[in-house]
């Protein structure tokens, strides 16, 4: 639904890339970054344990990457987002002060945040950790998903790209609150 409603959008396909890391039971990078058109879709599950924290690490890291390639190539970009979609808690850390994993992920989301390096998102749908994610994304872009509304969840990311897309890197864009969704605070 997402990549159908980017391939959608002329400026959108040729501009937005995507990158997938999965984290059911090991993190892996399922797909590295390519534009949208060149996607091929794959369906993924859940399975197994749930390594959020390296996932999350392995994802900031992807991005800063990517980013430092731009910059040697001298090509100008949007901020990129980092989307985490769990039905889980994370098994590699625990919300504690005591966790050095915790602490890390957590301080690593505010960095990117604070210092405009990424715009960090967290979706739990039915059996998410709500609190820990609330705790760990201190930005409060943490939504749970009532049921499973992945169409209305795509159609808002594919709005919402599509309006980043229209601006010009480093403007201001009003992103508005996913619909359908409870905001947990």
């Amino acid at each position: 639904m997402l990549l159908k409603e980017i391939t959608n959008d002329h400026k959108a396909k040729k501009r937005v890339e995507l990158a997938i890391i999965t984290f059911g039971g090991s993190v892996k990078i399922a797909h590295n970054f390519s534009v949208v058109e060149d996607y091929q879709f794959k369906p993924y599950e859940a399975d197994g344990e749930t390594p959020m924290g390296h996932a999350i690490l392995e994802g900031l890291e992807l991005l800063e990457e990517r980013k430092k390639q731009y910059k040697s190539e001298g090509i100008a970009y949007y901020r990129p987002w980092l989307v985490l979609m769990t039905d889980g808690y994370p098994t590699d850390m625990e919300p504690k002060e005591t966790d050095s994993l915790w602490q890390e992920v957590r301080k690593m989301i505010e960095q990117a945040e604070n210092e405009k390096r990424a715009i960090c998102w967290a979706f739990g749908v039915e059996g998410a950790d709500m609190n820990a994610l609330s705790a760990l994304f201190a930005n409060k872009r943490v939504f749970k998903l009532k049921g499973f509304p992945f169409k209305e969840i795509f159609l808002w990311l594919s709005s919402s790209i599509g309006r980043v897309i229209g601006s010009k890197p480093g403007e201001k864009v009003v992103i508005d609150v996913p619909p359908g969704i409870v905001v947990e605070v």
